[in-house]
């Protein structure tokens, strides 16, 4: 909230992109164990 508090004036509210981060899951998950692991089999990565 500070930081929207410390915005200029001169920048419009409508031409503003608020942005949320979330560490949670992101990016790719769970993908490269199937390039090397045989069907059927639970590798640990």
């Amino acid at each position: 909230m500070s930081t929207i508090l410390h915005t200029p004036f001169n920048v419009m509210p409508e031409n503003m992109d608020i942005w949320f981060q979330d560490e949670a899951r992101f990016g790719q998950q769970n993908q490269t164990t199937r390039i090397w692991a045989e069907r059927g089999s639970r590798p640990r990565a």
